[in-house]
């Protein structure tokens, strides 16, 4: 549960791994039930230890199955598949709670959820017999690959014939004609799964051993938090939380860009105004403005009321589009690493030039991991930070991109993501690292040289929430 809290719903496969670990434990309380004779939630005797088979065969052992299938095929081979095989992984994954709920409360939710899970495993299956088997089967795969060839073979006929009864079975709380019964179904579908799917599907994991795709925790988090007894953080958060290091020089949000060169990203080929941005930032002016998608419009003014004002920190403007942009005031200080808990850190204040309001202050660092670099940026809060990861791409002319939005390519996501890192400035062991929680919001922020002769450089940054686009800021940058 800690696993999949910290990294969010990215590789899909991995996740539905997650989710199997965690059905688990349910399916072991059910069966301690059946065996004590217990009633679970009104329910008694074969329902019971059903229950118990449901949660270790669907709930552990298909999404261990089509999760390490879905490692081997959730990237590449172009666009739509990956994206189908992600969706019949997440049908598998969801449907199987849904059908646990349905049966407790609503014959509807379990046919729509039986349903649910039938499509995701018959999708499943076809792509693989599509994609996977004939390699396998083919005559370089070697005996062992044969072998998981042979198993998925059998893995995918046998659940294309035992969900068939499964939607049947949840369907006849409808239309008792098409009902089956009980023991039918332990013989029609359960068999049919246990032996079928679950050995042989599970057999041809254990041959085919595909790497995880599960980058180790280790993001290095800041430790920096607002005090809860006074949350407010505002431009002078840094110096009045003695955060200040005066015995360190910093210009800009690094000290050179090559520093974020890696596989992905090449610094030599960004436009040397764009360079500067990031290494002299106290050279330029700033001003922006902003537009709130229509949906987003209200409920950004009650999280500015409640929130934002109240904070200073994430603090932007709300309403309608703007129609002018607002100054602000942009300083680069730098901050003490011992505190912060990473290294060579520096801090970005913003604020209002009219009122002096805050609008955010930033705690800006590196880190690589896995031939990846990255901007990792902490946003002191309450009991801890908001942390964006942003990975670097070239973008033409000269122009760049970060983004949190995970990487579609072979290798996979890195690190990339926006967190809630839960700290204490007080614990600096390495042993007890902050605890980051993978939020449901991305960012994208792309910076072209400027058109207009009167600007140095222009920026878009997109926000977006459970994939939905809620916040748009432009940024007119001049030297």
């Amino acid at each position: 549960a800690r696993r999949l809290l910290a990294s969010g719903s990215y590789p899909v496969a991995e996740r539905v791994q997650d989710l199997g670990w965690i059905y688990w434990p349910v399916g072991a309380i059910w069966l301690i039930a059946s065996r004590l004779q217990w009633e679970l939630m009104g329910f008694s005797g074969k329902i019971v230890i059903l229950t118990a088979v449901h949660f270790h065969f669907a709930g552990l052992a298909a999404p261990l199955v089509v999760g390490t299938m879905t490692r081997i095929l959730e990237y590449g081979s172009g666009s739509l598949l990956p994206r189908i095989v992600r969706i019949s992984a997440l049908l598998v994954a969801a449907g199987i709670p849904l059908t646990a709920a349905g049966i407790a409360a609503s014959p509807l939710v379990e046919w729509l959820a039986a349903t649910a899970i039938a499509i995701g495993l018959w999708t499943a299956a076809a792509i693989w017999l599509w994609r996977l088997v004939p390699g396998l089967l083919g005559g370089n795969a070697g005996f062992a690959g044969r072998l998981a060839g042979l198993g998925l073979v059998i893995a995918c006929v046998s659940v294309l014939s035992s969900m068939f009864f499964a939607v049947r079975f949840a369907f006849g709380e409808y239309f008792p004609r098409w009902s089956v019964p009980i023991d039918t179904m332990v013989i029609q579908h359960g068999w049919w799964n246990a032996l079928g799917f679950a050995a042989c599907g599970l057999l041809a994991c254990l041959l085919l051993r595909p790497a995880s795709r599960r980058l180790p925790a280790g993001i290095p988090f800041s430790r920096l938090k607002s005090d809860w007894r006074n949350v407010r953080v505002g431009p002078d958060f840094f110096e009045r939380s003695g955060l200040m290091d005066p015995g360190k020089q910093v210009r800009g949000l690094c000290d050179d860009l090559d520093e974020y060169t890696d596989r992905d990203f090449d610094a030599r080929l960004v436009h040397p105004d764009v360079r500067a941005l990031y290494e002299a930032t106290d050279r330029f002016a700033l001003s922006f403005d902003f537009e709130w998608r229509p949906l987003f419009r209200q409920p950004a003014r009650l999280y500015r009321w409640l929130i934002s004002s109240r904070l200073e920190q994430m603090n932007f403007p709300v309403g309608r589009p703007s129609v002018s942009a607002q100054a602000m005031v942009s300083q680069i200080v730098p901050l003490r690493d011992a505190i912060d808990g990473r290294t060579n850190v520096r801090g970005w204040i913003r604020y209002y030039s009219d009122s002096g309001a805050g609008i955010y202050s930033a705690a800006y660092a590196v880190h690589r991991h896995a031939g990846r670099a990255y901007m990792n940026i902490a946003f002191p809060a309450p009991f801890g930070s908001m942390t964006s990861v942003l990975r670097f791409a070239n973008l033409a002319n000269g122009a760049i991109e970060l983004t949190s939005l995970p990487c579609e390519d072979a290798a996979g996501p890195g690190d990339e993501g926006i967190y809630y890192v839960f700290a204490d400035t007080a614990s600096v062991a390495p042993e007890t690292p902050p605890f980051g929680l993978r939020l449901p919001l991305n960012e994208t922020i792309r910076v072209f040289p400027a058109d207009d002769p009167e600007l140095t450089l222009t920026a878009e940054h997109q926000m977006w929430l459970f994939g939905v686009p809620f916040l748009k800021l432009r940024y007119f940058i001049s030297t």
